[in-house]
């Protein structure tokens, strides 16, 4: 069996704001490296094999705690990254939706096939999701792997792993700093052993 501990980065100026954020290299906040210091304490013993994370700063840096005291190397992998919202990046939910409200709609009606101007599809994610997720489970049999990466891209691997439709991205929550488990066994059988879990961040504020 190959267990994943799937954590979604800290928080971020962004975050904070409600911005779309997608590529854009927005470092963490004070309250998101909190966040990641909080997750390496409850991840303290763990035996971990390997550290895996977006090579956007934001997901290396929540990482950093998990992967320094072991003395792994994170492993950057850009095929984690948040989905490309393109030239929507930078303008929060509400402008957006004031803006161009057909365009919005269609990104929660449709997620897998629209794009935001000069972004990606969910498609398009879900491909580089999946062809990340087949190497892994090739390379990492029976060891435990921690993913630090996006809420889009996190989801997107839950989605392929355990069988679901594309529309099913909106029945999740991963808040930032989270920790969610998946179990990935050899014959393609996948469990969510826990989801969305924030104890390691109680009393956290920003």
């Amino acid at each position: 069996m190959l267990r994943l501990l799937l954590i979604r980065h800290g928080q971020t100026l962004w975050n904070a704001e409600l911005r779309y954020q997608g590529q854009t290299d927005v470092p963490l906040n004070e309250l998101g490296r909190r966040q990641a210091e909080a997750l390496g304490r409850r991840l303290a013993g763990e035996t971990i094999h390997a550290v895996y994370a977006s090579d956007l700063q934001r997901a290396v840096d929540t990482a950093a705690p998990l992967a320094v005291p072991r003395r792994l190397e994170i492993i950057k992998e850009p095929r984690l990254r948040e989905l490309d919202f393109g030239e929507w990046e930078g303008h929060t939910f509400e402008e957006i939706h004031q803006r161009d409200p057909e365009a919005y709609q269609a990104w929660l009606r449709t997620p897998e096939q629209f794009s935001a101007p000069g972004g990606e599809t969910g498609k398009q994610l879900r491909e580089r999701v999946q062809a990340w997720l087949d190497e892994v489970r090739a390379k990492h049999d029976e060891q435990t792997i921690a993913v630090v990466a996006h809420g889009g891209s996190l989801i997107t691997l839950l989605q392929i792993a355990l069988g679901l439709p594309s529309e099913a991205r909106w029945k999740f929550r991963m808040t930032h700093g989270s920790l969610s488990e998946l179990h990935l066994f050899p014959d393609g059988w996948a469990v969510l052993a826990r989801l969305n879990d924030t104890c390691h961040l109680d009393g956290l504020t920003g």
